[in-house]
C-alpha cells in the first residue's frame, strides 16, 4: 500500500433528497489500527507485536522506554477507534468487538455446553419430562 493511499479518506455513499435521492461520495477518516501502523512503516503487526513482547522481556530502562511510547500508541489508536464509532464515523459494532467491549451473554444454553450432541439432548429432555409426571 503506497503512503498516498494510506492518507486518501475512505468515501461512503449516501442519499440526499427527499423525493429524487441523490447519491454522493462523503469522505470519512480512516478508523487507526495497528495493521494500519505497520502498513505504514513497511513491517508486519505480529512483527510489532513480538517487538513489544521482546521489550517486556528485557525490562531495562531504555525497554521500558518504548514500551511507554508502544502503549501511548494502543491507547490513540483505541481512543480514536471509540471515539469515531460514537459519532457515527465507524461501525459501532466492529469498532466494539475490535475493543472487546461486547457484551457476552447465554441467552440459549442457560449455560449448557453446545457441544452436545441432538439424541444427547433429546435424552435430556425426556428424563425432565419423566421427573415431571
Amino acid at each position: 500500500m503506497k503512503k498516498e493511499q494510506v492518507k486518501k479518506p475512505y468515501e461512503k455513499k449516501q442519499g440526499r433528497g427527499k423525493v429524487l435521492v441523490t447519491m454522493v461520495d462523503i469522505p470519512t477518516q480512516r478508523p487507526y489500527s495497528l495493521s494500519g501502523l505497520g502498513i505504514y512503516c513497511h513491517v508486519s503487526e505480529r512483527f510489532i507485536l513480538d517487538f513489544e513482547k521482546r521489550l517486556q522481556e528485557k525490562g531495562d530502562e531504555e525497554a521500558k522506554g518504548f514500551l511507554a511510547v508502544t502503549t501511548h500508541i494502543r491507547e490513540v489508536i483505541s481512543t480514536q477507534q471509540l471515539e469515531g464509532a460514537t459519532v457515527g464515523a465507524f461501525n459501532a459494532n466492529i469498532v466494539a468487538r475490535k475493543l472487546g467491549l461486547t457484551d457476552k451473554k447465554d441467552i440459549t444454553t442457560d449455560g449448557e455446553s453446545l457441544n452436545k450432541g441432538y439424541y444427547d439432548l433429546l435424552k435430556q429432555r425426556k428424563m425432565k419430562q419423566s421427573n415431571q409426571q
